[in-house]
């Protein structure tokens, strides 16, 4: 992090679909999870790194927290632009954070943070492992993808 500002590391600007509101109109709690998820694997695949690729090599990032916050409506069709940054990084653990701005209004709508801990399979089990530079130095910011 640079002066209290953590990195920017991708934008996504979606409609909200039909599948990700209740049937009150509004979002469903889990959608912004999911969007967060389509960030981060996203960016992931933007760095030359996809998820695919990890799990066939035996890696994975290991998301052992996550929540949500919502903070204002979201209904169908509504248009969020959504940004993912990084959070406080260790050895082998990494927190990410995407936020969700309502157009046209850029009204902050939901918030989401995930803790992951960059693991290896080994026997059939997860084990924490340290995180390899290539994802430290890209959790340092740099080039922001779109990864629409």
């Amino acid at each position: 992090m640079t002066d209290g500002v953590a990195p920017l590391l991708a934008r996504l600007g979606l409609r909200v679909p039909m599948r990700d509101v209740d049937q009150a109109g509004v979002i469903y709690y889990p959608a912004p999870l999911a969007w967060h998820e389509q960030l981060y694997t996203g960016w992931l695949d933007a760095i030359g790194h996809p998820l695919s690729g990890l799990l066939r090599a035996a890696q994975a990032t290991a998301t052992v927290s996550a929540n949500a916050d919502y903070l204002a409506p979201v209904s169908l069709d509504d248009r969020v632009d959504l940004e993912l940054r990084s959070g406080p990084v260790g050895r082998s653990s990494f927190t990410l954070c995407s936020v969700g701005f309502r157009r046209p209004d850029r009204c902050e709508a939901v918030r989401v943070r995930t803790v992951h801990v960059w693991s290896r399979l080994d026997g059939g089990r997860l084990r924490a492992a340290p995180m390899p530079d290539w994802l430290r130095e890209a959790l340092s910011g740099g080039a922001v993808p779109d990864v629409s």
